[in-house]
């Protein structure tokens, strides 16, 4: 099962959601969003639409993104991801990864430092 990780500039702005294979979300900064990034001021309220099909994610960004999603440090407005793969948004980074389908939706990723 997918899963996108999505790891913002503080860390507390972590989060991590399974993808179930058909369904259309939403990726956006307003709360209304199936997948909200409330922290990402580049990310437009309603950016664009990822569908998860067997494993690859489908993105397709909204006609009314003002701002772009890059791909290996290069702007798309859409794109095909395979697990492993990610896109940026302004500061916050969104990967793709292969998970265990009994993980739960919006879970808590803690980032722990040891010196």
């Amino acid at each position: 099962m997918l899963q996108l990780v999505v790891q913002g500039p503080q860390a507390q702005q972590r989060w991590r959601q399974v993808l179930l294979p058909g369904r259309a979300y939403t990726l956006g900064r307003d709360a209304s969003a199936d997948l909200p990034v409330p922290w990402e001021t580049a990310l437009s309220r309603r950016h664009a639409t990822l569908k998860a099909t067997h494993n690859v994610l489908d993105i397709q960004q909204l006609p009314g993104a003002t701002n772009p999603m890059f791909v290996d440090g290069e702007p798309r407005p859409n794109c095909q991801l395979a697990p492993g793969a990610h896109f940026v948004v302004g500061g916050t980074r969104f990967l793709l990864v292969e998970g265990e389908a009994s993980s739960t939706a919006n879970e808590a990723v803690e980032e722990v430092k040891f010196s």
